[in-house]
């Protein structure tokens, strides 16, 4: 249920800021094709992660400010790497937002109070 709201809401999100009419109209895109991408992966490696303890993984992984669309390819090549590594897939998604969440976070240091801006 948490993957089909929130590709809902990712998918209006994106029909509104590119002014589409009634963005809140989302037909229902195939999940092979659009994919949530956790920035913070489900199963973070504590290594490559190391600025969030076990508890911020639990309370982070699944809110709305953790996730971003990606097509599958770019989800598959994602995965659970360090977010280091995951700032060019983003940066080069076609889905607007995704790009303005890689170019913010390829701004900022990952280990900063902010977490990232989650929701929380």
């Amino acid at each position: 249920m948490l993957n089909d709201l929130g590709r809902y809401y990712l998918r209006a999100l994106e029909a509104a800021n590119a002014d589409e009419n009634e963005p809140w109209y989302v037909q229902n895109d195939d999940p092979s094709a659009v994919t949530l991408e956790h920035i913070l992966p489900t199963n973070a490696d504590a290594q490559d992660w190391k600025q969030f303890d076990e508890e911020d993984r639990r309370r982070f992984t699944k809110r709305l400010g953790n996730l971003c669309l990606l097509t599958k390819s770019g989800n598959e090549s994602a995965g659970n790497l360090p977010f280091e590594s995951k700032t060019a897939t983003y940066t080069s998604s076609p889905y607007a937002l995704t790009n303005e969440v890689g170019a913010y976070l390829s701004l900022i240091h990952i280990s900063e109070p902010t977490r990232l801006g989650m929701i929380s």
